[in-house]
């Protein structure tokens, strides 16, 4: 724990990243339960937890590969670049964004525009 204090005080990327874990971490767990508390949860809303979760697993892994590169281990950090963890970092959220713009595309395209938005009929 005392490391990733030092490295938040003087590093910014690192600090960045770390925030970004903590934030999408907890938005995700937040989306989550209020989606097992309501029952039922709509798809574009459920594509944004998993969205969220997919941040918050590529930010730990930039902490990690972060913490290889500031701790001047450079065979560990040249070795973690050429892993699939760091390859496949990115997988849960281009999928959840990908299934965002897919159904979003499909309500645009194919969804009848309601013209009157008073409320009245």
């Amino acid at each position: 724990m005392n490391l990733i204090l030092a490295n938040i005080q003087k590093d910014m990327a690192y600090s960045m990243y770390v925030f970004l874990f903590l934030v999408s971490a907890y938005g995700s767990v937040l989306f989550a339960w209020w989606w097992i508390k309501k029952g039922s949860a709509s798809a574009v809303y459920a594509y944004v937890t998993f969205m969220l979760l997919g941040e918050a697993i590529e930010s730990i892994i930039a902490v990690k590969a972060r913490h290889f590169w500031m701790a001047g281990k450079l065979l560990e950090y040249q070795e973690f670049l050429c892993s699939w963890t760091w390859k496949m970092r990115t997988s849960i959220t281009l999928i959840a964004i990908t299934c965002i713009v897919i159904h979003m595309t499909y309500r645009a395209i194919f969804q009848p525009v309601i013209k009157d938005y008073s409320g009245k009929g």
